[in-house]
């Protein structure tokens, strides 16, 4: 072992588990990597062709290559242990077998074997730039060609085409649309509908403790007694949440309470008005808001001409063949994800994996 290391990165490269090594720029990561490959080696553990070693760029990947090598190079003019030695010189026999690469490489090799299954030719290529090209066009011809339909017309009028074309659609087909997965619009549709009724029923909950407070209020004057009374005669908005929640927009009127009305001394009075005026008030509106959307088509409708933009998004790009970088590691996980015989390759071929960030 290398006099160098100090005892943390000597414990990095001799452990019997699986290791996460986090540490400063310039502290040594890389060359503690590039020792736990020699170790390895050294102590028969792997061979030289069953420790997956990958970087992050080509640089990377070319200066690890020639590091490693030069270590067992080093490592082999220093070693007395006959047995080392041997491991040692069969591994500088058959370097040219190390499998070092970077991250996109690999994952490239695995998809070039199962693309047919996302659709996508075996020779495809990697191109960032040509796929934002080829989204920014099919976008623009989508638009075109949809934008009469009720739905995208009035999303327009709101927010104007350009708004719609740079700011929902390409962005949207840039980070969102997968070739590995599709979005799953109506899971989107189902979730934000959870969250309007979660919302829904934090807004109900205020008001039942406002409605509370207020009724709670002793007072012989004779608004705050109306309130009180057209308060208990309201139902729980709560149980309707639960079981009726159409109901409670024919109730949001009920709360209009005219606060220019009743005593402008007493204490209870101006307490009463001062919780209508600030958390009635307040919640009133946000529950309108969110029964119109759990009551409006729109969004579904809105979200079943994004769910045809992905398709033809996905269509064009399978067949064109160009791919992203995230393409080729999102299929490459979904591969080995769902190909037990692909993983067990794997697990046979390479005994350890190495990755340099």
């Amino acid at each position: 072992m290398p006099k160098q290391l100090d005892n943390s990165q000597k414990k990095a490269v001799t452990t019997k588990h699986s290791s996460v090594v986090t540490a400063g720029a310039g502290s040594g990561k890389t060359s503690v990597l590039a020792e736990r490959f020699v170790y390895l080696i050294e102590e028969g553990e792997a061979t030289v062709d069953g420790i997956l070693t990958l970087t992050f760029t080509r640089k990377a990947a070319a200066e690890m290559y020639e590091r490693i090598y030069r270590s067992i190079v080093e490592r082999v003019e220093k070693e007395g242990a006959v047995e080392k030695k041997k491991r040692l010189r069969a591994a500088l026999e058959d370097f040219t077998a190390a499998r070092i690469s970077t991250i996109d490489s690999f994952c490239s090799q695995i998809v070039r074997g199962g693309s047919a299954r996302f659709g996508v030719p075996g020779d495809f290529v990697q191109d960032d730039h040509a796929v934002s090209k080829l989204i920014e066009e099919t976008a623009l011809s989508f638009l075109l060609e949809h934008m009469e339909e009720p739905v995208l017309r009035d999303y327009i009028d709101d927010h104007g085409f350009s708004r719609v074309y740079n700011d929902l659609f390409i962005p949207l087909a840039e980070r969102e649309f997968h070739l590995a997965d599709s979005l799953r619009f109506d899971k989107i549709i189902e979730d934000q509908r959870d969250y309007a009724l979660q919302r829904l029923g934090e807004e109900a909950r205020r008001i039942e403790d406002v409605k509370a407070q207020i009724i709670s209020l002793e007072s012989d004057d004779k608004w705050l007694k109306e309130v009180q009374e057209e308060l208990h005669r309201m139902p729980d908005l709560l149980t309707l949440v639960e079981e009726d929640w159409n109901r409670m927009g024919e109730l949001l009127p009920s709360f209009d309470f005219a606060v220019n009305r009743g005593s402008t001394k007493k204490s209870e009075v101006l307490d009463a008005k001062e919780l209508i005026k600030g958390p009635i008030r307040e919640s009133v509106p946000r529950i309108g808001a969110i029964l119109d959307f759990l009551t409006s088509r729109a969004y579904e409708e809105l979200y079943g001409i994004l769910a045809e933009y992905e398709e033809e998004i996905r269509r064009k790009r399978r067949s064109s063949g160009i791919l992203t970088f995230r393409d080729v590691v999102e299929m490459a996980i979904a591969l080995l994800r769902d190909d037990t015989d692909l993983r067990s390759y794997y697990s046979r071929v390479f005994s350890h994996i190495l990755i340099d960030e």
